[in-house]
């Protein structure tokens, strides 16, 4: 069967020798690891799952075959081999392995596939019933990568694809009844709320909570690289305000050059008290008092035996809503992208363009085109709540 697992104890038939180059390397490998609340280290996620090192031997040998030899051959596929993250690669074998055994099941070919075999294929995860339509490229992709690899044309593109994914999403939504809710910045005045309950809450943990969805706001930045933010990342300035440094963040490796994402968050130039700094230089008060590493996880909550995830911060945020007896209009859910959103919102209407924007947001080459299409609301509403929040960043 095209793409069936390799002989037991093998990664795709590579020698051992050559294994080790199947693992992703990190960028700041001398650096000791994040550490907990309770000061035990974040445990690396730098050993490759069995399905991402299936894949990264795909590619290894893909690359290999195609390079005839040369002098550098061993280390290009090595650079091949790790262009996708472990979490990628996984996700891409498990996806392809299932249109295989599909190919496999139905005596037709996996390798090369035809158009109308991929089409078929989504005929069955339309039958299963358990796959929306935004999920439909996660099973495509690893079809289309797996015949580049081999020097072979996409069969999961064109007009027949695009056609049958069109129908899949209308034959979705009529048997669901109704449209998802919509995924939606938080709002400012929505967010001092969660502001005020922070700078008020009396217990240490639900302050690092609230202090997590407080920073998420007001940097505007991925939520992956807030939550991996440590103590020796985050310093006073002078003027009061804080300098941030990210050390890993997605997508770095693909730039022209590799550096980290420094910024700062200024004071605000309001007579009133700054609620949001106050809230984060507190939680770095507290931390100092305890004696903190500079490893130690800003936002990891105490009793913690691992490092807070996205779905964390969703979780938060709907327990400080419903603290405060709020909840998202009919048809819209917020979660751990509306903290985002919802800054990168608060930013534009504060006056920043969208060039600037997007620099905060930390997009390549500062280009607004995504900031416009999926975080900055443009019929949000001024509010005195953004400006207090975010005019902070108006030069």
């Amino acid at each position: 069967m095209v793409g069936g697992d390799p002989p037991p104890g093998q990664h795709g038939g590579l020698p051992p020798r050559l294994r080790r180059a199947l693992h992703a390397r990190r960028l700041d490998f001398a650096r000791a690891p994040a550490t907990l609340a309770d000061g035990r280290p974040v445990v690396p996620r730098g050993r490759s799952s069995v399905a991402a090192l299936e894949w990264r031997a795909h590619a290894h040998a893909a690359a290999v075959d195609g390079f005839d030899g040369l002098d550098g051959a061993d280390e290009a596929a090595q650079m091949l081999t790790n262009a996708r993250a472990d979490s990628t690669a996984a996700g891409y074998h498990r996806h392809w392995r299932r249109f295989a055994a599909y190919c496999a099941a139905q005596g037709c070919s996996a390798l090369p596939a035809a158009p109308a075999t991929v089409v078929c294929y989504l005929g069955t995860l339309l039958r299963g019933g358990r796959i929306s339509p935004a999920s439909l490229q996660n099973y495509l992709s690893p079809i289309n990568t797996w015949h580049v690899d081999v020097g072979l044309p996409r069969p999961a593109v064109g007009r027949l694809i695009h056609s049958a994914r069109v129908g899949f999403a209308r034959l979705h939504v009529g048997s669901v009844g109704a449209l998802p809710l919509a995924r939606r910045p938080l709002s400012a005045p929505v967010m001092w709320r969660i502001v005020e309950l922070a700078y008020g809450e009396p217990d240490f943990g639900w302050r690092v909570r609230w202090a997590a969805l407080v920073a998420g706001f007001l940097v505007a930045r991925r939520t992956a690289e807030v939550l991996g933010l440590e103590r020796g990342d985050v310093t006073v300035t002078a003027a009061g305000g804080l300098h941030v440094q990210v050390r890993l963040y997605k997508g770095a490796e693909r730039r022209t050059r590799l550096s980290r994402l420094v910024f700062d968050v200024p004071p605000s130039r309001d007579a009133l008290p700054d609620l949001p700094l106050l809230v984060l230089r507190r939680l770095l008060a507290d931390l100092d008092a305890r004696r903190a590493p500079p490893s130690r996880l800003l936002f990891a909550t105490p009793g913690a035996t691992r490092p807070p995830t996205a779905d964390d911060v969703t979780a938060w945020l709907l327990a400080a809503l419903r603290r405060l007896d709020l909840s998202p209009p009919p048809g819209v859910k917020w979660c751990s992208y509306s903290t985002r959103g919802g800054g990168a919102t608060a930013l534009h209407l504060c006056g920043l363009s969208p060039p600037a924007v997007a620099q905060m947001l930390g997009h390549n080459g500062n280009d607004p085109r995504t900031a416009l299409a999926h975080y900055i609301d443009l019929l949000a509403p001024r509010s005195t709540e953004a400006w207090r929040l975010c005019g902070r960043y108006v030069p």
